[in-house]
């Protein structure tokens, strides 16, 4: 369940994004997105958001096995795309979208926008292309998991000069 105040309701934008991801996810057995529903509260009712204490804004997003009580992540799967409207989430500090096992396709170059970006984990997917020259815009992520997937080996090394806070990088 989300944590959050109950004077602070999820932002018209960011339900819009996150509802725009789940109708890209074409198979949904774990019922991690069940609790996603367009009549209730993002912030209040939705399973894997997490929101500022303070304005109420979706800060974590976090669909695993750890959130499903699954014994082991091949438990977990969901099948789908990123959509580019989560880089409309833009207060989001941390996305866990690994281990989804059948989430496919490319990764979206909007997510460069998500500037308070700390932890991104998008490793044990079917993501492919390449990691979008655009995360040069991303200043403040400490981890950075892409690993497991079929991007290509091609990554700007620029991409990763910018990022002066990243400690851990698997890809």
């Amino acid at each position: 369940m989300s944590v959050c105040p109950l004077s602070e309701a999820c932002h018209r934008v960011y339900k819009e994004a996150l509802l725009h991801y789940k109708s890209k996810i074409g198979s949904d057995p774990s019922k991690l997105l069940h609790s996603w529903l367009a009549s209730s509260d993002c912030n209040h009712d939705w399973e894997g958001v997490a929101c500022n204490y303070f304005n109420g804004t979706a800060v974590n997003l976090t669909l695993t096995s750890a959130l499903t009580n699954k014994v082991t992540p091949s438990e977990t799967y969901a099948s789908g795309t990123l959509s580019p409207y989560l880089g409309n989430l833009s207060h989001l500090q941390v996305m866990d979208l690994s281990y989804l096992i059948r989430l496919h396709g490319p990764i979206p170059v909007e997510l460069a926008k998500l500037s308070h970006m700390r932890k991104l984990f998008l490793y044990s997917n079917i993501l492919t292309s390449g990691i979008p020259t655009r995360f040069i815009k991303l200043f403040k992520p400490e981890m950075l998991y892409l690993d497991n997937n079929h991007l290509s080996d091609d990554v700007p090394s620029s991409v990763f000069a910018s990022m002066k806070s990243l400690t851990e990088l698997d890809l």
